[in-house]
């Protein structure tokens, strides 16, 4: 048989395993916030719609990243969800890789729009020919 991590596969105890499981945990979370931004218009970037513009939204974001500090700060329920505090560069990681998403994406929108336009202006001049 193979080594595994931890000695039960449901009891985490090893401290890189607990922090890798709140890692992936809150790098969900993060991305999630990435990717309502970014797909809120198929076609519109979100500076030109307007990242402040839906108050709900920020409240979502505020309760979601407010119970993800719950979850991860407090030692009761650290020991109820197997988490573990993460630190600010672990933050900066995460926040850094959302940011890298969210300007993809952005990115993207961009390049469909040239494609659009240019391919637009090629039909047009066909239809002068």
């Amino acid at each position: 048989m193979g080594k595994t991590l931890e000695p039960i596969e449901t009891v985490f105890t090893n401290p890189l395993h607990i922090k890798a499981t709140t890692m992936v945990f809150v790098g969900i979370v993060v991305m999630q916030i990435a990717n309502i931004f970014s797909c809120r218009s198929e076609r519109l970037s979100a500076f030109r719609i307007g990242v402040w513009s839906n108050r709900l939204i920020l409240v979502g974001i505020l309760f979601e990243l407010l119970f993800t500090g719950v979850l991860m700060y407090v030692p009761f329920l650290q020991g109820v969800f197997t988490t573990t505090p993460l630190g600010i560069k672990d933050w900066l990681l995460l926040f850094g890789m959302m940011l890298v998403i969210f300007l993809m994406e952005e990115a993207r929108k961009k390049l469909v729009d040239l494609w659009r336009s240019r391919r637009s202006f090629r039909v047009a001049r066909a239809d002068l020919g």
